[in-house]
């Protein structure tokens, strides 16, 4: 398992980041992924996020957030 937190658009671009996460995803490891900014495109925490989507992909807005979510990720890694 793996957590991705992010603050912005990728710098290698969408591709790469769908190359490396479907390497992971390949080699069976879950990734759930954060957005912690609104400048941050769907797109991008949609091709890193794990199956199903919307039980691994979060838009937050502000850093004080990850606390909200933190108990929706813990249960999903502890099950």
């Amino acid at each position: 398992m793996t957590v991705v937190v992010t603050d912005g658009y990728s710098t290698t671009g969408v591709e790469f980041v769908k190359d490396k996460a479907n390497l992971l995803k390949n080699a069976g490891i879950e990734i759930f992924a954060i957005g912690i900014t609104k400048r941050m495109r769907d797109e991008e925490l949609v091709i890193l996020s794990s199956e199903p989507v919307k039980n691994h992909f979060f838009r937050l807005s502000d850093s004080n957030s990850v606390k909200g979510i933190a108990d929706s990720i813990i249960k999903q890694v502890c099950k």
